[in-house]
């Protein structure tokens, strides 16, 4: 499973789930705007969903939680409860979810660690213009529960955010350290120096990553750890993880989030390096390549995921 956050274009395409959490439209649309959306991700389906507020005074509320309907009882809806506590220990004091005052619903979020806040009375019969049913009772009073936060819950924490030019700086340095120290078994210095000099442009890259599909993950405390991108309809641009992050799933969770939204098949030209990774995801060689940088030849491989 992998946390995303979602851009403001993506979120009305999860309208459904964000019914199921909230069923009337225009209270959704009240805090969908200025709040951020997370979906639980698992084998490229979206399992669950929330969207969080800050309410200012370091204090963050769960503004809608769901799980999709043949997912519940999975433990997906704790599991995103559980990652927003840590992503947002390092911004906050406390984390608060308002609910409705149904005996199972308030059972399952002291499970997770929220105690009681306050009430909000006839909130439901108030703002709702059809009267809301849950767990066969008629909702009326809003519950709020909290739970303090720890800056150490954050620690180790990563998600899959979209590309923000606040990110660029640290993104070169990425690349820079995967190529000299991840790929120094496989070319020679004067390759890995003509392959990622030690400075790039970065106004070409704030276009390439500004055009493209570009996802990046980032701890809580805002640290890249590795980035990748889409061109076109179908093809892998880059992908790079950074050395002392490797061997976490990163590398598999940006490459499953940019091949979900990719169209058809994609293709990749990959380094020596890079080959087996991208075998053990069903890529399949096409045919070698030398693309010359500064003057020197990178042998690389065309590859292709046929879906």
């Amino acid at each position: 499973m992998r946390v995303e956050a979602l851009t403001p274009d993506e979120r009305p395409y999860h309208r459904p789930l964000l019914l199921l959490g909230d069923e009337q439209w225009d209270m959704v649309e009240r805090y969908l705007g200025r709040g951020e959306m997370f979906a639980l991700r698992e084998r490229g389906e979206t399992v669950a969903i929330a969207v969080v507020t800050d309410e200012g005074g370091g204090v963050y509320e769960v503004k809608n939680l769901a799980v999709s309907p043949e997912r519940q009882r999975h433990g997906h809806g704790r599991a995103l409860l559980a990652f927003l506590a840590g992503w947002y220990g390092g911004r906050g004091s406390t984390l608060r979810v308002g609910t409705g005052d149904a005996p199972g619903t308030l059972a399952f979020y002291r499970r997770c660690g929220f105690a009681w806040s306050h009430v909000v009375r006839n909130f439901f019969t108030d703002y709702y213009d059809h009267p809301i049913i849950e767990e066969g009772r008629r909702l009326r009073d809003m519950v709020y529960l909290r739970k303090t936060l720890t800056p150490r819950a954050a620690e180790g924490l990563w998600a899959i955010l979209p590309y923000e030019g606040r990110f660029l700086r640290a993104m070169a340095r990425v690349f820079h350290e995967a190529v000299h120290v991840g790929c120094a078994g496989d070319y020679t210095p004067a390759q890995l120096e003509a392959w990622a000099p030690a400075r790039v442009d970065e106004a070409v890259w704030a276009r390439r990553f500004e055009k493209s599909l570009t996802r990046l993950a980032v701890t809580a405390q805002g640290e890249v750890l590795g980035f990748g991108n889409v061109v076109g309809t179908g093809t892998l641009d880059c992908l790079f993880v950074a050395p002392e992050a490797q061997g976490r799933g990163i590398g598999s969770a940006l490459c499953e989030a940019l091949e979900s939204r990719a169209k058809g098949d994609i293709g990749v030209r990959a380094s020596l390096t890079a080959r087996p990774f991208f075998e053990r995801r069903g890529y399949r060689v096409i045919r070698e390549v030398h693309p010359i940088r500064a003057g020197l030849a990178l042998p690389a491989f065309r590859m292709r995921l046929t879906r």
